[in-house]
Parts: structure tokens; C-alpha cells; sequence
């Protein structure tokens, strides 16, 4: 008479959630994924993360210090 539907819910992580997406990434870019840059609310709250990929194995080392210069600037909120 009454049909009782069961629905599923996973509960995950952000760092779970990196971690996939990274190792899928892992599979279509060759050269290197590096680790991910998280950006947040300013309440906290995680807003996006940011994936550095090369696809080029030969330039993985000068893509990486590129990504770590980027990386390592201060934010520069409302300028373009």
C-alpha cells in the first residue's frame, strides 16, 4: 500500500573529496597534480579548491615552482 523508498546518503569530507579529485586527475595528466590550494569563506567555510596539473612530464619541476610562486602570494581581494 505505502512504498518505502530507502535513500542513501554518504557523508564525506572535504579532504575526502580532494583526494578523489586529485586522483582522477592523477589519471588524465601524466606529468604531475599537485596538492590542492583550499580557498574558504571568510566565516571558514571551505569555498573551492584550486589544482595545479601538467601534463607534460619534462615540465613538472618549472610548472611547480610557477604554481608555488602563485601559491605563496597574498591575497588581493578586489583587485583585478
Amino acid at each position: 500500500m505505502f512504498d518505502h523508498h530507502q535513500t542513501a546518503i554518504r557523508m564525506v569530507n572535504v579532504d575526502t573529496i580532494e583526494s578523489y579529485v586529485k586522483s582522477r586527475l592523477e589519471s588524465v595528466f601524466k606529468g604531475a597534480v599537485l596538492e590542492p590550494f583550499r580557498t574558504h569563506t571568510k566565516k571558514g567555510a571551505p569555498l573551492a579548491s584550486l589544482f595545479f596539473a601538467v601534463s607534460n612530464p619534462r615540465a613538472v619541476k618549472v610548472a611547480t615552482n610557477i604554481a608555488s610562486y602563485i601559491l605563496r602570494q597574498p591575497a588581493r581581494r578586489g583587485r583585478r
